[in-house]
């Protein structure tokens, strides 16, 4: 065995360990990286629970704000459409009136 083929085996062992050293690195990094991505994953299933709190007290408001106009619309069925036909009825017979005073002066 020569010196060349000492420094041969030398070589070759000293690119098996950097590749090592290389493979392990990129498996630190595919493992931050999978933490990454867990945190978004954590970042995005807030994001949709906040949603979805936002949609439903969107939803109750909206129920709320129709039980609030239920009165409301119940007075304007009750009682201003009737006071309102009820003044056009007597709109109308004071117009009839005033015609028929008029033809009379």
């Amino acid at each position: 065995m020569s010196v060349d083929d000492f420094v041969k085996i030398i070589l070759t062992f000293a690119v098996s360990i950097s590749l090592v050293g290389i493979c392990i690195q990129i498996m630190r990094l595919l493992g931050s990286l999978n933490n990454i991505i867990q945190d978004f994953r954590g970042i995005g299933k807030t994001a949709v629970r906040l949603v979805e709190q936002i949609h439903l007290d969107y939803k109750n408001l909206v129920e709320n704000i129709k039980k609030l106009s239920e009165p409301i619309d119940h007075i304007n069925h009750k009682f201003v459409q009737p006071l309102a036909l009820l003044l056009g009825t007597v709109g109308k017979f004071a117009t009839i009136l005033n015609k028929k005073i008029g033809k009379n002066s």
